[in-house]
């Protein structure tokens, strides 16, 4: 069916003229009052940073969506006068009206951040540009910034001579220098890094009030000397209080409360000690609620307060994340105090309180599932024990059965046709456990050991599959934002049976065919994550995945030089593969593979963000199993990748499918870049505008499908090409997805070198309307 777009595009026509006109009305204007309509700021000094800038202007336009309609402005213009609480004024936004007491504040606080920064000569000017007819105003800052005044000299005072000699140890990492802007944020920041230098030293006392700058900038043209002072301030008047400062301290006892409330005061801490099983162990004294003991090992290999050793406020704040990471306690502090006994002997007692989480619980919910687009229904019964032998071992058990509706092979989506069910069990224990023990750097990063053992079974409409898996590996992180995942081994076991007779009789492609065996993976992987993103934050993030996994060398060597013999029948799909080994009667895959993710997502204002993508996966078979397997292999189309195609059915390459057939186009190479401008309509309702790019292809010519070859030269012609547009559904707990994608550029389209536009009317081929749960990345 040939759509007939002149119609629609009269009703675009109408929808935009009407959108516009009711943004620029003055409903809701008073009189003699003007429409904020843009505000700019010009600024003659590249190096100033603009966003920073923007942060200080005390008024803004109303908000836009492709940063030309006021989407939200139209909506309340739409309300009514007479209802104050009118539904469309609470989902809208009301017209921003020129304040000119609002830009005056704007100019003060400009001239302050600019001075702030150095820039003592910097003038800030408005341009107000009224449009009578419109009501309309807009309004021009306009920042010179002039000459900074940069340092020229710093001299130290301190009165102290320990403090002398351990400030001059310590040049490199001064922030401010000879040379650079005479910035009143950098001045703090290194007051900041002074004091954290001698609270690393012992200096429990030691803070900012005893570090002051003194600048002159009467004698040189822009240019300050600056004089800093370490010493206690003329107005310390409490006796001993100079003293203290300047001591160093170090730690004499420890004693850790594990407490199921949170006392807030030391005589209700005291008396819940009274009722808790106790413990000394040195210099450590354990108290524990009942049911809530945790062997004293566990906290000698996480703390980094040693008794006898100099206080540090590094080991405060490594202790407290070690303790955090362990996932353990909902409230954890960690306080110190001078024993009433030895007052004046430079030492601190340590205190730990800490509130556990419950112990064991039991949890049950049903979700919704995006399975590569497709749609279906799971529940999930979950247990958790999270001391089970008493060192913050952490075991969890998950029973999920699950209702899908996928398309079949005679393209009828049948209701819930698909089902699963299975069972996982994961064990993770807060140190290493054996061979990751020989690696001693490990142990600075608080690795944890992960155990997981599971049984999946999937009644599919063209086959039945189970499968059986094993993993132990390692999980660390070494810095807020970065993960590392390594598997020493990952052994799952697949075994595949009651196939479409009529499917598997419409493969064409041996290469396709030979992958739906019983087969076996034994795999070692590894995997970095890199992001940013925070969980309830709205900021521009970096998410960056790397992985690698290479299956099959292991059991190749074991098989090839422990005189195994090789399989030589053929399989019961009549692929005709020949010689091949097996492990558990199963043939066992051997390959090499590697993705590369990358997401940046700019967040242009509260309603307002750009999110971008790219994917590159490379699958190389090799040895006993010269094909990916069916689960190791990439797709693409579909929710989550290109949307103006269904899922797999694009490629591989500028193979075109026959009409009809079932879609399940996999290969072994996958190219794929998206990007997204997302916008907030209203309330829980968002919408989207997206451009998808990529393909997938196969790495070898065993693959007979036509066109499906990856070839470095011309590659880039078998890109294909979609748009589209989206609204999103936030519920809180789940986001709904719809996304209407159109074709751009076919690969397997044979006229216009692929192109749509321009060479044909589009079809109803052309568009996939695709349903999911969550966002594609």
């Amino acid at each position: 069916m040939v759509i007939r777009k002149s119609k629609y595009k009269v009703l675009f026509i109408a929808s935009a003229v009407l959108i516009i006109t009711s943004c620029s009305t003055g409903k809701y204007i008073p009189e003699g009052k003007y429409l904020l309509n843009k505000v700019e700021v010009k600024i003659d000094n590249k190096s100033i940073n603009k966003e920073e800038v923007r942060s200080y202007i005390r008024q803004k336009g109303n908000l836009k969506i492709l940063g030309m309609v006021r989407f939200h402005l139209w909506l309340y213009n739409l309300s009514s006068k007479k209802k104050e609480n009118g539904w469309l004024k609470k989902i809208g936004e009301a017209p921003v009206v020129y304040d000119e007491i609002l830009t005056q504040r704007t100019n003060s606080q400009l001239y302050q951040y600019f001075h702030n920064k150095g820039y003592y000569n910097a003038t800030i000017d408005d341009k107000l540009t009224l449009n009578e007819k419109k009501r309309k105003a807009d309004l021009k800052y306009i920042v010179k910034t002039g000459a900074p005044y940069r340092i020229r000299n710093v001299n130290y005072h301190i009165s102290n001579t320990t403090f002398r000699n351990i400030f001059f140890k310590d040049t490199t990492e001064r922030i401010i220098q000879r040379g650079k802007l005479f910035d009143v944020d950098l001045l703090e920041a290194e007051r900041v890094r002074i004091v954290n230098l001698f609270k690393n030293k012992g200096y429990y006392y030691f803070n900012k009030d005893y570090i002051f700058y003194l600048a002159d900038t009467a004698l040189f043209s822009n240019q300050v000397d600056i004089d800093l002072r370490i010493q206690p301030p003329n107005s310390t008047t409490e006796k001993g209080a100079t003293d203290i400062a300047f001591t160093p301290f170090r730690i004499n006892n420890i004693k850790v409360s594990i407490l199921q409330s949170s006392p807030n005061n030391k005589r209700a801490l005291y008396q819940e000690l009274q009722e808790t099983d106790t413990l000394k162990y040195g210099h450590y004294s354990f108290y524990s609620s009942p049911g809530y003991h945790y062997r004293p090992e566990l906290f000698l290999r996480f703390n980094k307060l040693l008794p006898g050793g100099l206080f540090r406020l590094d080991d405060v704040k490594e202790t407290f994340n070690a303790l955090n990471r362990l996932k353990q306690f909902r409230f954890i502090n960690i306080q110190f105090e001078q024993p009433d006994s030895t007052k004046d002997d430079g030492l601190l007692d340590c205190y730990f309180q800490l509130s556990p989480l419950t112990r064991q619980f039991v949890s049950f919910d049903v979700e919704g599932t995006n399975t590569s687009g497709n749609l279906g229904v799971a529940g999930n019964l979950n247990y958790m024990h999270r001391n089970l032998f008493h060192g913050a071992e952490i075991f969890r058990a998950n029973l999920r059965g699950a209702l899908e509706r996928q398309q079949t092979f005679t393209n009828i989506a049948k209701d819930f046709n698909t089902v699963e069910l299975g069972v996982e069990t994961s064990l993770t224990i807060p140190k290493l456990i054996g061979p990751g023990r020989l690696f001693r750097y490990f142990g600075e990063f608080l690795p944890q050991t992960v155990f997981t053992l599971g049984y999946n079974f999937q009644r599919r409409p063209i086959y039945t599959r189970t499968i059986s898996n094993l993993k132990f590996g390692y999980d660390w992180k070494t810095s807020n934002y970065l993960r590392h995942t390594w598997n020493l081994f990952d052994f799952n076991m697949i075994d595949i049976y009651k196939f479409d007779a009529d499917y598997i009789n419409s493969i064409k492609d041996l290469y396709i065919k030979s992958s739906f065996t019983d087969h076996l993976v034994f795999a070692a992987n590894y995997t970095l994550v890199y992001n940013t993103q925070r969980a309830g934050t709205r900021s521009n993030y970096t998410y960056i995945k790397f992985s690698v996994e290479s299956a099959g060398n292991l059991l190749g060597l074991i098989t090839s030089i422990g005189g195994f013999e090789k399989s030589v029948q053929p399989d019961t799909l009549g692929a005709g593969i020949s010689e091949y080994y097996k492990i558990f009667n199963k043939r066992f895959a051997q390959y090499i593979k590697t993705d590369l993710e990358f997401r940046y997502g700019y967040m242009v204002d509260k309603y307002n963000a750009i999110v971008g993508r790219a994917f590159i996966g490379v699958g190389v078979p090799y040895g006993n199993f010269d094909i990916l397997p069916f689960e190791k292999k990439y797709f693409t189309g579909g929710a989550n990748g290109i949307r103006a195609w269904q899922v797999r059915s694009l490629g591989p390459g500028s193979y075109k499918a026959p009409p009809g057939s079932y879609p399940n186009q996999l290969s072994d190479i996958k190219l794929e870049a998206n990007l997204e401008y997302r916008f907030h309509l209203m309330r829980m309702l968002e919408g989207a505008l997206f451009f998808d790019a990529g393909n997938i292809w196969a790495i070898n010519d065993k693959d007979n499908r036509e066109g499906a070859g990856f070839e470095p030269g011309s590659f880039y012609k078998q890109i294909a090409l979609g748009t589209g547009t989206g609204l999103r559904f936030d519920f809180d707990y789940f986001i709904f997805r719809v996304d209407l994608g159109m074709k751009l550029h076919d690969p397997a389209q044979k006229s216009g070198n692929g192109w749509i536009i321009g060479n044909r009317r589009l079809k109803n081929d052309d568009f996939n309307l695709s349903f999911a749960i969550g966002y594609p990345f």
